[in-house]
């Protein structure tokens, strides 16, 4: 047998800037879940990290009172930190982060001024440190990122393993209600889309071969929730008590506090 070589990346392709929803494939869904996260989240988010960036620098406002209601002294994990922008005023707190895209660990080395590993939230975060070692959880538009139901549960148990009994967590995903005529408010036609990003050539590296000025239409996966599913998500991790659910721009969030297992 000759010797392997591994494929070659897909080359990036300049192309017009768009803001089309397109739906997902639901049979790709269920044959290929895994291929979607790869290609559609992990690959995409490592290239478009320092765009991404640039455009996410103020927590939102509910999230920061969480935070700042957190005691001093507490131990505080962001899970899918991105830049770290919602660890940057938590200096009360012992700050740790984690994400599955290593450009965003170093981001949230610098800004939010912490440990950061890299993990995926719904298959190892919970065993990369002690068991109950958090007093506090963020996942702040994350899980709606995860192609499929048994994902986003594990995303759950693995939250939960990391909070200690009482702990607490705050989560955030895409709302599938959107209010019209509000800032960033969508339409969807489907609940599993493939949100645009177009990426600016400034943001490449000069070995990516794209002249300056041009943009690289790239997609994201996205899966956005009803109220009832995503309360039926959480319900489903009886080890969480919902201590709140509410509606906050175009999100649904959910306060919650781990249940001895």
């Amino acid at each position: 047998m000759g010797d392997e070589t591994k494929p070659a990346e897909p080359q990036l392709e300049i192309g017009m800037p768009t803001q089309s929803l397109v739906p997902v494939c639901e049979n790709m869904l269920k044959s290929a879940a895994k291929s979607v996260s790869e290609e559609f989240v992990f690959d995409v988010y490592d290239k478009i990290a320092p765009h991404f960036s640039h455009t996410r620098y103020k927590m939102w406002p509910k999230v920061a009172e969480f935070v700042e209601r957190r005691p001093v002294g507490s131990f505080l994990m962001d899970a899918g930190c991105g830049n770290g922008k919602n660890l940057v005023s938590a200096s009360h707190l012992v700050r740790f982060a984690s994400d599955r895209s290593m450009p965003f660990c170093e981001m949230a080395r610098k800004n939010g001024k912490c440990d950061a590993i890299q993990s995926d939230i719904a298959r190892d975060i919970g065993k990369a440190f002690r068991p109950g070692m958090f007093d506090a959880v963020i996942a702040i538009a994350v899980i709606h990122h995860i192609p499929n139901v048994e994902g986003r549960i594990s995303a759950l148990q693995e939250i939960h393993r990391l909070l200690k009994p009482g702990g607490r967590a705050l989560i955030y995903v895409w709302a599938m209600e959107q209010k019209k005529g509000t800032i960033g408010a969508r339409t969807f036609e489907s609940q599993d889309i493939y949100v645009p990003w177009n990426l600016q050539s400034k943001y490449l590296k000069p070995d990516e071969g794209i002249p300056e000025g041009q943009i690289v239409p790239l997609k994201r996966y996205y899966h956005v929730f009803t109220e009832d599913e995503f309360r039926g998500l959480i319900e489903a991790v009886p080890e969480f008590k919902i201590e709140s659910l509410y509606y906050d721009n175009n999100n649904w969030a959910a306060e919650l506090i781990a249940q001895k297992s």
